[in-house]
């Protein structure tokens, strides 16, 4: 027999180094931190998704039925954590960064690559 919330669970996504690819470069090095702290706390965790959101790292995570419960504290404290520190950390190099606007948009950057963003703006891209 199977259990459905069991199985729900288990057909979800790994950790979050598996979804570098939703994030600029700049960022790896912050999941790859993030992911060790949240194996100490709860070694079965699933990604359900990583993403920027307002310029920020923003990941969201599911845990095994009653560890949520269990460790809900310590596991939005270390998620909190990473997403102020991505804030101040260029999401294209990983350089220290601020969250700057353009078109509406907000990204955390260093001032190299705002500059590199302007210059290929004024040449027709992005």
């Amino acid at each position: 027999m199977t259990d459905p919330v069991h199985d729900r669970y288990w057909s979800r996504n790994g950790p979050v180094t598996d979804w570098k690819s939703d994030v600029g470069p700049g960022w790896h090095s912050l999941l790859d931190q993030l992911h060790a702290e949240l194996s100490e706390i709860a070694p079965d965790y699933k990604t359900a998704q990583v993403k920027e959101k307002f310029g920020k790292l923003r990941v969201y995570i599911d845990l095994p039925p009653g560890v949520r419960e269990m460790l809900g504290d310590a596991i939005w404290q270390v998620l909190g954590k990473y997403e102020d520190m991505s804030g101040h950390t260029c999401e294209d190099c990983g350089q220290p960064g601020e969250i700057r606007t353009s078109r509406s948009w907000l990204r955390t950057l260093c001032d190299a690559c705002e500059a590199q963003r302007h210059v290929i703006s004024s040449l027709g891209g992005e």
